[in-house]
C-alpha cells in the first residue's frame, strides 16, 4: 500500500516537473526548463517525452550532440515518436553535410525521415523534411515529389512552397521556380516589410521611382544587382536600399538613383526587393542577364591597391576566403578546414592574399591586407589587383563574378540552386568555375583539383586563370 502510493506521488510529481518545464520551453526560458525535464527524467526515466522534451531544449539552445543522444533514447521507448524521428533526423543531417561519420548520419537521417512519413502520412512535416534530405542527398525529383506531398495535404503551407522553390530552380525550371520562391514572404524567418503603396509588378515604369530593397545576404544582393540597368532601361529610377557594406560598391551601378538608410523608407511609387527582379525579368536558365562586369572597383582604390602590393612580386596573385560567415545553418557545411588549403600555397609561384574577413590564416602562409578592407569597395579593390580568387559559396564569390574577374568557386556536394546545373562553369557568372565535392564534406578531392589547375595556371601566367576549366570534381 505505502510502495503504491509512494510511486504515485513520484509519478505525479514528475508529470508537475515536466508540465512545468513546457511552459518554461514556451516562454525560451531554455535554461530553467532544462532543470525541470533533468529532475521529471530523475524520478522516472520510463516517460519518452520527458527525453523528448529535453532534447528540445537542448537543441534550442546549441547542444546538438546532447540533443541527439535524448532524441535516441526517446525513440528507444517510443519507436513511433514521430517528432523526436525528425527532430533527430535534422540534427543528423546537418552533422552528415560536414562530413561527419562517413555518410551513415545523412542515410540514417533519410531513413528516419521516411519512416515518419509512412506512420504519420498525412503530417506534411515529415514530408517537407523528407524533402529537404532528398535534396540534399541531390534527388532533385524524389525531393520535389515529397513537396508536392506535403502541398497536398495542406496547400497553403508557405515552407514547404518556399523550400520547393529551391529544388524547382536547382532544376532548371526557373518559371515555377520563381513563382513558388515568392512564398518565401510567408516562411519562417521571412518577415515580409510592409511599406505601403503598390509592390511593383513588372510594368512599364516611365518615370516612375522604384523602392528596392535587399532583403538577404550580401551575395544574394550582389547577384541581382545586374537587373538594376534592366530596370532604367525600363524607365525607372530605383532608390536602393542596402547593407551599408555594399553602398560603396553599388554607388557606380548603372540604373540606382539614390541609396536609402537601413530602416528608412523613401516616397516612392512602387516598392520590390532585389530577389524578386529575376521574376519579374522572367529569367530562365537559359536568359539568364549574365553580361560582366556589371560592377565595377572604384579607379583611386585600385591605384592604392596597386601601390601596396606594388612590392609583392609573384607569378600569380590569388585571393582566398575558406569560410562561410552566413548565419544560417549550412554555413559550416559550405566552408573548407583551412588547413586543407595549405598545398594550394606550396605551389610555385603563388602568393596567397587573405580575402576572409574576421578570420585569421593561421597555419597557412598568406598576406593578411583585410585590416584596411572597411566594406566591399576596398574588397572589390583588392580583387581587381588580384590574378584569382579561390573561394567557397560566400558574397566574394558573387563579387568577382559580377567584377569579371577569375574566380574559382569550391562547392558542397549538394549546392545552392544558383550553382546548378552541375557544369564546370557557372550560367551567372561566365568568368567563374566550379569546383563540387564528390560526397557530402569531401573537400580533399575539391582542393586537390583546385591545386593542379593553379600549377597550370602558374605555367600559364595569369590569364590562364580565366581559361577554360581543366578539371572539377
Amino acid at each position: 500500500m505505502f510502495r503504491w502510493l509512494r510511486r504515485a506521488f513520484g509519478a505525479r510529481d514528475a508529470e508537475a516537473l515536466y508540465r512545468e518545464g513546457e511552459q518554461l520551453t514556451v516562454r525560451q526560458s531554455h535554461a530553467a526548463a532544462e532543470v525541470l525535464f533533468r529532475r521529471a527524467i530523475a524520478r522516472d526515466a520510463s516517460q519518452p517525452r520527458y527525453h523528448f522534451a529535453l532534447g528540445c531544449v537542448l537543441q534550442a539552445s546549441g547542444r546538438s550532440d546532447a540533443a541527439v543522444e535524448c532524441y535516441r533514447r526517446a525513440l528507444l521507448l517510443d519507436a513511433a515518436l514521430v517528432p523526436a524521428m525528425i527532430n533527430l533526423g535534422s540534427l543528423l543531417q546537418a552533422r552528415g553535410e560536414r562530413g561527419v561519420d562517413g555518410g551513415r548520419e545523412l542515410d540514417e537521417a533519410l531513413g528516419l525521415f521516411r519512416a515518419a512519413t509512412e506512420l504519420a502520412p498525412g503530417a506534411p512535416e515529415g514530408w517537407i523534411n523528407l524533402g529537404f534530405a532528398l535534396e540534399r542527398g541531390r534527388r532533385l525529383a524524389e525531393s520535389r515529389q515529397a513537396y508536392d506531398r506535403a502541398l497536398a495535404i495542406d496547400p497553403s503551407l508557405p515552407d514547404a512552397r518556399f523550400a520547393r522553390s529551391l529544388v524547382l530552380l536547382a532544376q532548371g525550371d526557373y518559371a515555377a521556380g520563381w513563382e513558388d520562391y515568392e512564398a518565401r514572404w510567408q516562411a519562417t524567418g521571412y518577415p515580409r516589410p510592409s511599406f505601403g503603396g503598390p509592390e511593383w509588378d513588372g510594368r512599364a515604369v516611365d518615370g516612375k521611382t522604384v523602392f528596392l530593397y535587399a532583403e538577404q545576404g550580401f551575395g544574394d544582393a550582389i547577384q541581382c544587382a545586374r537587373y538594376l540597368p534592366l530596370l532604367e532601361a525600363r524607365g525607372g529610377r530605383a532608390l536602393l536600399r542596402c547593407q551599408r557594406e555594399l553602398e560603396r560598391l553599388f554607388t557606380g551601378v548603372r540604373g540606382v538613383a539614390g541609396f536609402i538608410a537601413p530602416e528608412a523608407v523613401p516616397a516612392f511609387d512602387f516598392h520590390c526587393s532585389l530577389l524578386s527582379l529575376p521574376r519579374l525579368f522572367g529569367t530562365t536558365l537559359d536568359a539568364i542577364p549574365a553580361e560582366v562586369p556589371y560592377l565595377r572597383a572604384e579607379p583611386g582604390l585600385v591605384a592604392r591597391w596597386r601601390e601596396r602590393l606594388r612590392d609583392h612580386p609573384a607569378a600569380l596573385r590569388v585571393g582566398l576566403v575558406w569560410s562561410s560567415l552566413s548565419k544560417m545553418p549550412d554555413a559550416a557545411a559550405k566552408s573548407v578546414p583551412l588547413g586543407m588549403l595549405a598545398p594550394l600555397a606550396a605551389v610555385p609561384g603563388v602568393r596567397l592574399y587573405s580575402l576572409q574577413l574576421g578570420q585569421a590564416g593561421a597555419g597557412v602562409p598568406m598576406e593578411d591586407l583585410t585590416g584596411a578592407i572597411a566594406d566591399f569597395a576596398d574588397t572589390a579593390a583588392l580583387v581587381e589587383c588580384l590574378d584569382l580568387v579561390i573561394t567557397v559559396d560566400t558574397a566574394v564569390a558573387h563579387l568577382a563574378g559580377a567584377l569579371a574577374r577569375p574566380v574559382w568557386t569550391m562547392l558542397r556536394y549538394a549546392p545552392d540552386w544558383r550553382w546548378y546545373p552541375d557544369e564546370a562553369r557557372s550560367r551567372w557568372y561566365p568568368t567563374m568555375r566550379l569546383y563540387r565535392q564528390r560526397a557530402p564534406g569531401e573537400w580533399r578531392g575539391v582542393v586537390e583539383a583546385v591545386g593542379r589547375d593553379l600549377v597550370e595556371a602558374v605555367a600559364g601566367g595569369p590569364g590562364a586563370a580565366a581559361g577554360r576549366a581543366t578539371s572539377s570534381t
